[in-house]
């Protein structure tokens, strides 16, 4: 272990953390920062006093290429008093004068050159010349209170199965009685450790000073009686004493604490927190390299001025540095006067931590980053993308009244049209609201104010272009199957169904739509037989139905098909391998104003003289000819195969580059 800030000792806890993660929430713990150097972790404020600061600002031949930016950590009003919540522990208010720990009084502190006083009642601290308007803050600094953090020095086994364990510390002072410090009225005095195998867990104590014993009254806590192997007092182990009086000394010192914890916060509040990002410009870096070398690296202080950000120089910190392989001159850095706080994955750790400990709902309202990523369970809250539940959705009845549908709801898989699958209830673009599905049931009335019908034709209506059609002209029913005649010219037109052919019918008859898809089971010279329990739909063959072949159980060469629409978005679809009562996987062509769908092994699209062209033939895509890319464009163009190494230039609005086939 190398340097650490000089802080009160703090109990912190780690749940299945990474080495990072935990250093990170030691440093957030005690609001600083770490640096691994070797095999040495500090524990301090990363910083380079060493050097001279490095000057840097935008302009010729002094550092910075344009583009500087700047961020505000925190849009707060800059504080110049911050009142104190001091801790209860450990204070005698009949002899100390109050409940709580308070700052040293009336006293004057400087602080990284500003002067900062306490008020009469040590109940505040304020910057000492304030112009403008008093702008006032608190912080809570219970975790700072009066104690004496002892050390270990002999473990006394009194019965090891009974869980008696007694702990001596011979550097307990003679005027140091804790017997003489208890609190009247009942409470009682604790022992809590601070590092070891027990740290963390509190014990009741009875005191012997003559011996400087402590004899701890065994504990039960997660279902284990401690001290219990392996968790057992170990010399060398720190603690301290609770729920009691400690003498005015500790309390002295306590209050000390209190105003160097106090003090550094007001200046943070009272100081604009913010970082600077730049890239260091490259004919200044090579100019200057031997001598700036060094001096990039995270800690280095600069001297930063900027005529829009920082007229007067100010002091800052390398907190991020960015570098490129290919232009290893040219960093860019980030500048900054905060304390760096937890990463992203960090605050992961820190909200599982706080959900074990029961914070719960808290985690997410007080972090505004992880609100934007998580949704809360246990509060309204909004989601800004889009969301799919694998598993289904269940509501309680409450809920469900209240679902809103913005723009459209529809079912995993959805294709419009005559041969299309699934549902959608949408906004049209004229506002209006479209809602299509399979079958529509209504059990009692419905009010219909305009009904537009759209029958399945040969010709005429949606043109459905099949293997076969024809229209009834005699139904005769038989016990498993319904005969439909059609007209043959007196034998000069062949029946064009076959067995196995699947046929369909859909049309309104003015009180009522019909449909039924059905398997035909048998042809005649001038009729088709179709089965009354292979089906789907409901629908009964009758004189003048308009039948269409749609899909064969077994042969191929009749199980395709092509839909030709202008009803509501005009289209063309193309099916293949319908061999059941689903087209859901069947569409392998659509050309429509509102998007295309191509499906094939080859897909070939060229000029006239074919010297352009666009070629997908067997897994490989060919390209001849000019590619013209927009300001929209990405700055460069990757393409997997590029033959021969061959150079491809990708060209922007606002750059060019040229990359070649590693």
């Amino acid at each position: 272990m190398g340097e650490c800030k000089v802080a009160d000792e703090k109990l912190i806890t780690f749940d299945d953390e990474s080495c990072q993660q935990a250093l990170r929430k030691i440093a957030d713990a005690f609001k600083t920062e770490f640096e691994v150097i070797g095999k040495t972790v500090h524990l301090r404020k990363v910083e380079r006093t060493g050097s001279p600061a490095l000057p840097l600002s935008y302009g010729k031949d002094k550092g910075l290429k344009p583009g500087v930016s700047r961020n505000n950590f925190d849009d707060t009003k800059i504080i110049n008093r911050l009142y104190i919540k001091g801790s209860e522990r450990n204070i005698n208010s009949a002899t100390y004068g109050n409940g709580t720990l308070l700052l040293p009084k009336n006293r004057t502190v400087m602080y990284s050159g500003v002067q900062y006083v306490t008020d009469a009642h040590g109940t505040y601290i304020e910057k000492k010349h304030i112009t403008g308007a008093r702008i006032e803050s608190s912080i809570d600094l219970t975790h700072i209170y009066p104690s004496r953090v002892g050390t270990v020095s002999e473990v006394i086994i009194e019965d090891a199965s009974k869980h008696f364990y007694d702990i001596k510390d011979s550097s307990i002072p003679q005027s140091l009685n804790y017997a003489d410090y208890l609190i009247p009225g009942g409470e009682k005095m604790t022992l809590v450790f601070q590092t070891g195998n027990l740290a963390g867990i509190e014990f009741g104590v009875t005191y012997n000073h003559d011996e400087r014993r402590f004899k701890l009254v065994p504990k039960e806590e997660n279902g284990l009686t401690y001290p219990t192997a392996p968790d057992l007092p170990s010399v060398g182990d720190k603690y301290a004493i609770f729920g009691i009086y400690v003498p005015g000394t500790y309390t002295s010192s306590a209050s000390e604490r209190l105003l160097n914890e106090a003090v550094k916060a007001l200046h943070e509040g009272n100081t604009p927190q913010y970082s600077i990002s730049a890239e260091l410009d490259e004919v200044y870096a090579v100019r200057n390299w031997t001598e700036i070398e060094d001096k990039i690296q995270l800690g280095q202080l600069t001297s930063f001025t900027d005529e829009q950000f920082c007229p007067n120089a100010v002091l800052l910190r390398m907190t991020s540095i960015k570098e490129f392989v290919n232009r290893h001159k040219q960093p860019k850095i980030q500048f900054s006067n905060k304390i760096q706080g937890r990463t992203f994955g960090d605050e992961l750790a820190k909200m599982k931590t706080d959900l074990h400990d029961g914070a719960y709902s808290e985690v997410l309202k007080n972090n505004a980053r992880l609100k934007d990523v998580f949704l809360m369970k246990n509060a309204p809250d909004v989601a800004n993308s889009h969301i799919e539940f694998k598993n289904g959705i269940t509501t309680n009845e409450a809920i469900a009244d209240d679902v809103t549908i913005v723009s459209k709801m529809h079912s995993p898989q959805f294709n419009s049209g005559l041969l299309g699958e699934g549902f959608m209830l949408q906004k049209n673009a004229i506002g209006n609201w479209d809602l299509e599905l399979d079958n529509l049931v209504v059990r009692k009335n419905m009010d219909v104010f305009r009904l537009t019908i759209q029958e399945i034709k040969s010709v005429g209506g949606q043109l459905l272009l099949s293997p076969a059609s024809m229209q009834t002209t005699k139904v005769e029913e038989t016990t498993t199957c319904y005969r439909c005649y059609f007209n043959n010219d007196g034998g000069n037109i062949s029946n064009p169904f076959e067995v196995g052919d699947q046929a369909i019918c859909q049309q309104f008859n003015g009180s009522g739509q019909k449909r039924y898809w059905r398997l035909v089971t048998a042809v005649g010279a001038d009729y088709i037989e179709l089965s009354k329990t292979d089906k789907d739909g409901l629908g009964i063959p009758a004189k003048d139905d308009e039948i269409v072949q749609l899909g064969h159980r077994s042969n191929p060469t009749r199980q395709n098909a092509i839909l030709i629409s202008s009803y509501g978005v005009p289209k063309i679809e193309q099916y293949k391998g319908i061999n059941s009562y689903s087209t859901a996987g069947k569409l392998v062509t659509r050309i429509s104003p509102e998007g295309n769908l191509f499906r094939a092994v080859n897909f070939v699209v060229e000029t006239a003289d074919g010297s352009s062209y666009l070629k997908l033939e067997n897994g490989q895509l060919n390209i001849a000819g000019n590619v013209t890319m927009t300001a929209d464009s990405p700055a460069f163009l990757q393409i997997a195969s590029v033959q021969d190494s061959k150079i491809l230039q990708a060209k922007n609005d606002a750059k060019c580059k040229i990359f070649k086939q590693a």
